[in-house]
């Protein structure tokens, strides 16, 4: 199912939840939507399911528009974050729920619902009751009843986020498998990064009900479009400059710590410009070799095994975090070192106030 969001608003009273919002997901694609909470991310997600009425705007599943229509009307399906199992219900029974309420026939219904506790590996508890499931099979259940109802569109509030780490981490193979087995367009809403940079074709990334970007998970990691979005997706160090030279190959930014070249060069930079700089940790690293050299002394330095993570202070009193993996020492504090990074990971960004 392909789902088109053009020009959705939401407003609660004097309170806009949403702007403007404009958004192609294609068919059968992991769409994610991400950002801080109140973002307006699980808003449009309930627009999109018909919880919530738009205050204008469209939302057309493959090519009609069903803004004016319930949620039963609509061929999506959600899976929520508390799950909203009966708990005087088996699994089989839960699952069997949304297909009586279609007046499917008994038959029918029973190899439906087989079929789909098979796909989510869970056949052999179908008479027992939620009570008596892991967090890890209750979310099994939550998704074999939307499974069952052969939506166009799966729709997802945060499934994962009363599930500990390590199974959180499987579930999030489980559910892109089913998905993509299933053919199912998904719109998956989180607030974790690396369950979106882990599971998404793409991601849309919302602040303050404004879609921020949209891009690949490599891309928006690599090439944020803001500050706020460099920060928001990772760790990562700001540096201020001013462009000094601007060419086909890249630019060359005048900075506190000396001289970066960055082979990138968005359109809107121009000679003279102020801008920052984005430098992730691990994109910096000690000894020479890449683009880009900076002389620097180690402040702190923290030993983790097959990783430590270091802070350097270069020129202009500048403090940068790196990391450096399979370290023979831990680092001292006081100690000079030279750092380096490609001008292929310094990514120029407009100057931001909000990090």
């Amino acid at each position: 199912m392909k789902v088109t969001i053009a020009g959705v608003s939401k407003f609660f009273g004097q309170v806009r939840a949403l702007h403007d919002v404009n958004l192609e997901i294609a068919d059968g694609e992991l769409f994610f939507l991400l950002g801080p909470s109140g973002c307006g991310k699980t808003t449009l997600l309930r627009c999109i399911g018909g919880f919530e009425s738009v205050s204008s705007g469209q939302i057309m599943l493959n090519g009609e528009d069903v803004a004016s229509r319930p949620a039963n009307e609509r061929n999506t399906a959600m899976v929520f974050q508390g799950y909203a199992l009966w708990p005087h219900m088996t699994v089989a029974e839960n699952v069997a729920f949304g297909l009586e309420m279609r007046k499917v026939p008994k038959d029918e219904r029973e190899r439906r619902v087989r079929e789909a506790l098979q796909r989510v590996q869970i056949e052999h508890l179908r008479q027992r009751k939620p009570n008596e499931l892991s967090g890890g099979q209750q979310q099994r259940v939550a998704l074999a009843r939307t499974l069952v109802v052969e939506p166009g569109c799966l729709l997802l509030d945060e499934p994962l986020a009363n599930l500990d780490a390590k199974l959180r981490r499987d579930m999030r193979r489980e559910i892109r498998r089913l998905c993509k087995d299933s053919g199912l367009t998904g719109i998956y809403v989180t607030h974790d990064r690396q369950e979106a940079l882990s599971m998404a074709d793409r991601v849309a990334v919302l602040k303050d009900g404004v879609v921020e970007q949209v891009a690949t998970p490599q891309d928006l990691y690599r090439r944020p479009a803001s500050a706020f979005i460099a920060n928001f997706i990772g760790e990562t160090n700001f540096v201020s400059g001013t462009i000094k030279e601007r060419s086909a190959t890249g630019v060359l930014v005048e900075t506190p710590c000396g001289l970066i070249r960055s082979s990138l060069s968005p359109e809107w930079a121009r000679e003279g410009q102020d801008v920052l700089l984005s430098l992730r940790p691990e994109a910096l690293s000690i000894g020479e070799g890449g683009d880009n050299t900076l002389s620097a002394v180690l402040r702190e330095s923290t030993y983790l095994g097959e990783i430590a993570n270091h802070v350097a202070e270069v020129a202009g009193g500048v403090e940068l975090s790196f990391c450096e993996l399979n370290p023979v020492s831990g680092g001292r504090a006081g100690e000079q070192v030279t750092l380096s990074v490609r001008a292929s990971d310094v990514v120029v960004l407009p100057p931001s106030a909000e990090r």
